[in-house]
Parts: structure tokens; sequence; C-alpha cells
């Protein structure tokens, strides 16, 4: 019938009750009275029982195999990106990499693997913290090497409080030699060997020519801009 709201599930409920918390001391689900129970949630989760919360197993739904449990849309508030993820044995947390935007926590809640970091790698257990700076020289992450399922906090510190609504990040795929850029308006791959320094780029700033995929350059005059002095032979 036209008019008639459609009845919450209960994890919008939830959700619905955990936003308003974060602004008023007393949410209701109906008209109150001197027995209406006031609603109001605490912005807390403990990550040991996420399963029995009606959103965050609507949450987790769309992750593969449920597997990751985000915690800032269950708690409805906060601009820090957290996750609890259950890594399988003998797969990983995610691709070996690192971010431009964001610094990246990870605290291992169960089980033991191998940290991947840079150059290096390094077995963890239960209980150890690993921070991960922003920038490229650093790429990290777990690997469930050791026959068992790694359980992890997961936590990413936008350095920039717009990057949790969509700002821009580089990623750098240091094994797969791919640099991914996100955000709005910025989607897209490139292969780090098409990558060239970039005095290149400023040695020749105010002087005409075209770059092509393979990073050579053709010589072109533009306006106000008389063709590059080289063939790009310089780089």
């Amino acid at each position: 019938m036209a008019g008639v709201p459609t009845p919450l599930t209960d994890a919008a409920r939830e959700l619905v009750t955990r936003l308003a918390s974060f602004w008023c001391d007393e949410v209701y689900w109906e008209p109150p009275t001197s027995t209406t129970p006031n609603r109001w949630t605490a912005p807390v989760l403990n990550v040991n029982h996420l399963t029995g919360s009606p959103l965050t197993v609507a949450l987790s739904e769309s992750y593969p195999q449920g597997q990751e449990h985000p915690l800032l849309a269950a708690t409805g508030v906060g601009r820090l990106n957290a996750k609890v993820q259950v890594v399988a044995a003998d797969s990983t947390s995610a691709r070996l990499h690192s971010h431009t935007a964001q610094d990246e926590y990870y605290l291992i809640l169960h089980g033991s693997g191998t940290l991947r970091m840079g150059q290096r790698s390094q077995p963890v257990t239960s209980g150890c913290f690993i921070a991960k700076p922003t920038g490229p020289d650093l790429p990290s992450h777990i690997v469930a090497d050791q026959g068992e399922p790694v359980t992890i906090l997961d936590m990413e510190v936008y350095q920039d409080s717009r990057q949790f609504l969509g700002g821009k990040d580089l990623m750098n795929y240091a094994d797969q030699r791919e640099l991914v850029m996100t955000g709005l308006g910025w989607e897209g791959m490139v292969p780090l060997d098409t990558l060239q320094a970039t005095h290149d780029v400023f040695s020749h700033y105010f002087e005409g020519y075209e770059r092509h995929r393979d990073g050579t350059v053709t010589a072109r005059p533009f306006p106000g801009q008389p063709a590059r002095r080289d063939d790009g032979s310089d780089q």
C-alpha cells in the first residue's frame, strides 16, 4: 500500500540506533512513554563475538566467506578504517602493498604466520602489533603459512579526514609491480616499470613533448613552449 513505510530489518535498526546514539543521549524505537526503554548504545564491540550482531553479520556477508568484519560501520562512527579479518590457512591478508594516504597497523589476535615487509620476512604470532608507515618503502602483508588461520585486527589511519569520504590514494602492489590509483575521479593502474624519474619532467618542464607508454618521448612544439631539446635519450 502506498505511503506505508517498509519495516527496518534488525541490521538496519541496529545501524540507525548506533548512529543516533553517537549524537543523542536517548534513543527510542517508538514514541517514548514511562515504560519505553532507552535504546542508547555505546560505540563498543567485542571483536571475539562479532557474529552475534545482526549488523555485523549483514556487513560481513559482502566479503568472501564472511571473513572480514568492518568495525567502524558497525559502531556507526569514526574516520579510522578498522576491520577484523580471518586469513584462511595458506592464504594472505592482502596483496603485498603500501599506501600513500594512510598508515596501517595490524594486531594479530589469533594464530601464527609470516609478516612480509619490504624485502624481509619474519614470523608473527598472537599478540604481535605491526606498524606500516605511509609510503612505498615498506609494502607488507600477513601470510598464513603455518597450517592455521590467522585473525587480524587491521587498522588504516588516514592522514586527511577527507580520505574516509573518497580521497585519493596510490597503492603500490610490489609483487605484481602495479601502481593503483583510487579515489573520487581517480581510478586506474600503471605498471611500475613504466614510471620515470621526476628529474626528467622538471628538467624539460617548459618544453614541448609527448610521452609514450614505453617511456620514450617525441619532441613537439606547443603554444609558448618550444620543442624539447633532445630525443629522450637522457632518461
